[in-house]
């Protein structure tokens, strides 16, 4: 019996049998993925953005808690509170005055000079220098400093309020300090109400600039 005879394949036939992809095998596709080194550029962008405003709102926070440095009044102790045979005072007082930096990161608080002064009933009763300083964030430092007056004459009536205040222990007087800052710095002034004598406690201060 004679072999069956099958017609040859076309050409166009035998060109798709070998060019066709087999059916569970995944086609090859474009990728649409982003190159490395941008992913890298745009990670570093956002990472500036961020950095910056996290940045702008430290400022800000630091800017808004540091408007000047607290000070305060530690210790004062008074000699020659009362008055001499010709109803004078020379008195002098010693005051310890604590300064401290408010600002957390970015701001210093100086003084190239200062200036303090203490009255009674609006007389001012001893004055003196205070120390330059300049204080990182954060950070504070203390001023020793004598205050002192020289032949005060007051009035009849002040000077009686005095001696009675002295011999209760409990004299009521004000401290204004000055800071004069080096160049780039904001002139600083406080205002402290004290009680000198035996019951004096630390007295924070009013501060402007």
């Amino acid at each position: 019996m004679p072999a069956a005879v099958h017609p040859a394949p076309e050409p166009s036939e035998t060109l798709q049998d070998a060019n066709a992809v087999p059916r569970n095998q995944p086609r090859c596709t474009p990728s649409l993925k982003t190159p490395i080194s941008a992913q890298i550029f745009r990670a570093i962008c956002w990472l500036l953005i961020l950095g910056s405003i996290v940045f702008l709102v430290l400022f800000i926070i630091d800017c808004a808690i540091s408007s000047g440095p607290k000070i305060s009044i530690d210790r004062i102790a008074a000699e020659g509170l009362s008055t001499t045979p010709d109803l004078t005072l020379s008195p002098h007082f010693n005051i310890t005055v604590r300064v401290k930096n408010p600002s957390k990161f970015f701001s210093k608080d100086c003084s190239s000079h200062g200036y303090a002064a203490i009255s009674y009933s609006g007389v001012t009763v001893g004055d003196g220098a205070l120390a330059a300083f300049c204080l990182d964030p954060s950070k504070s430092t203390v001023l020793e400093t004598v205050l002192r007056g020289l032949n005060i004459v007051l009035a009849d009536a002040v000077r009686d309020r005095l001696a009675e205040d002295h011999r209760r222990g409990e004299v009521a007087m004000e401290v204004v300090m000055k800071l004069s800052p080096p160049p780039g710095f904001v002139k600083v002034s406080a205002l402290c109400q004290v009680v000198v004598g035996p019951m004096f406690r630390s007295t924070p201060c009013s501060v402007k600039k």
